[in-house]
């Protein structure tokens, strides 16, 4: 079941999420990185990369999010994804 969620986010990363292709759906996107920051956090550490492409690998639904996102956005994705990464080591700080 899907839910509403309302999020406050810094101004530079709305700008960058404002330049993502309009039949790109944000929320699919938001959920692949929500998903993968909080297998992160169950781990108490960053997946290595080889983790996290078994774990996308794993759920046939990120898997297709992912290859869309490589075929689609591009280097749009990777200046959001280092943004979502800053912002993990931030979160992970503040513990």
């Amino acid at each position: 079941m899907r839910k509403k969620l309302t999020l406050t986010i810094d101004g530079d990363v709305y700008d960058m999420l404002t330049e993502v292709p309009r039949n790109i759906s944000l929320s699919e996107v938001a959920t692949f990185f929500f998903k993968a920051f909080i297998a992160d956090v169950k781990r108490g550490r960053e997946l290595s990369q080889k983790e996290f492409d078994e774990w996308v690998e794993s759920d046939p639904q990120l898997k297709e999010v992912r290859e869309y996102l490589r075929e689609h956005l591009g280097p749009t994705v990777w200046k959001i994804e280092d943004t979502v990464n800053d912002l993990k080591k931030k979160a992970k700080k503040k513990k």
